[in-house]
């Protein structure tokens, strides 16, 4: 039995190094917004624990699954309330991402799953998710010799400063460069320094040094395509589950997610880059991981790509070491016949909207279906992609 759990806060927990804390507004209402999204993997006999929906009783809980996802909760616990004597010794704890604050809510919940890691591999997780491991992935990429010429190697990789004035002489050498602070998700914490003034500048990576004690300066690519691929890790054996081709608002914040069968979204992708540059790097990317990340973490995650206007792939953006919204568009497109009121479609669009942005009538309310429930300020929403003229 796997109890499941949506913790999107959980790269904030990483940043903080702590236990039980109170996300920000935002945080929590992408965490309610999408507490249901692991019924998309979860077993028959599995459970999930949705947070900040305490109001719901037992008998109806059943209430907070949106309506396409009612076929998938068949046959699953949803834990709602915490519970002090739900002794779960036998079950596999599966959340979004791990840190110190997500072993905190199963404890919390009363789940003792004998899966949950001690202090040495909370903070080796912790260790592999700051953004200085991109540096050592693409320094093993360069060093292999199997990797096809398409692959993009800037001679001067990505620097980790630890004072102000070390990242602005690294900011000047890349001429444009993206600031990026060591934990963050979806984009946030990240900062291009094309039209930034300078003292603007400087005040941005002072504050990051001063809270997360360092920040990565990237040369800035003109890229055309954002992609990642995904794997799954068990006992340090690490293989490969599929591409996810995502796009971007503002040149780093996440968006959204096409959801089409993988022989599609490797075509467009291959479109881009070539044949040989993807295939190679699919195959060599597995080993020179699993050296990385050792057995200190088991599940699912994602090395983010780009593909710049020359055709090369940068081959490693960051490392997502957790659940990633790119296995979430691989699952719907698996489950999309199960998915109630779904227009059926050759692919679709997966991504987050307000309120607002749902309301009254257009063409996206006409089309798209919610998988949050009904009460959610904010709501995940999957809709056929629109035909381009």
């Amino acid at each position: 039995m796997k109890i499941h759990l949506f913790n999107p806060e959980n790269d904030i927990a990483l940043s903080r190094d702590c236990g039980l804390f109170t996300p920000p507004a935002a945080a929590v209402s992408l965490q309610k917004a999408g507490c249901m999204l692991p019924l998309l993997w979860a077993d028959d006999g599995d459970a999930l624990i949705v947070r900040g929906w305490e109001k719901f009783s037992k008998e109806s809980i059943q209430n907070l699954v949106p309506e396409p996802l009612k076929y998938l909760a068949a046959n699953k616990l949803i834990i709602n309330t915490i519970h002090k004597h739900l002794d779960l010794k036998n079950a596999f704890a599966a959340p979004w991402g791990w840190s110190k604050a997500a072993k905190d809510i199963f404890i919390q919940y009363g789940i003792q799953a004998f899966n949950l890691p001690d202090a040495r591999q909370l903070a080796q997780i912790r260790s592999l998710s700051h953004r200085r491991i991109s540096i050592r992935i693409l320094e093993a990429i360069a060093k292999d010799k199997s990797l096809a010429t398409n692959i993009l190697l800037a001679k001067d990789f990505p620097v980790e400063c630890k004072d102000v004035d070390s990242a602005m002489t690294s900011i000047e050498k890349f001429r444009v460069a993206m600031i990026k602070t060591p934990w963050s998700c979806s984009g946030r914490g990240v900062f291009s320094s094309e039209s930034m003034a300078s003292g603007a500048m400087r005040n941005i990576v002072a504050s990051a040094i001063s809270s997360q004690d360092s920040v990565i300066v990237e040369k800035k690519y003109a890229k055309v395509l954002d992609f990642a691929m995904l794997f799954k890790i068990t006992d340090g054996d690490v293989g490969f589950l599929g591409y996810s081709l995502f796009s971007t608002a503002g040149g780093s914040h996440y968006s959204g997610n096409l959801v089409a069968s993988q022989q599609a979204i490797y075509e467009r992708i291959a479109a881009k880059a070539g044949d040989d540059s993807l295939l190679t790097l699919q195959i060599a990317l597995p080993q020179i991981l699993a050296d990385i990340i050792g057995k200190d973490y088991s599940g699912i995650f994602g090395v983010d790509m780009l593909i710049d206007q020359n055709g090369k792939i940068y081959p490693c953006v960051e490392l997502n070491l957790r659940n990633t919204m790119g296995y979430v568009a691989i699952k719907l497109f698996e489950r999309r016949k199960e998915l109630y009121g779904l227009p059926k479609a050759g692919s679709y669009i997966f991504r987050l909207a307000s309120k607002k942005e749902l309301s009254g009538s257009n063409t996206l309310t006409g089309n798209a279906i919610s998988l949050s429930p009904q009460d959610s300020d904010m709501r995940f929403i999957i809709f056929p992609e629109p035909i381009k003229d």
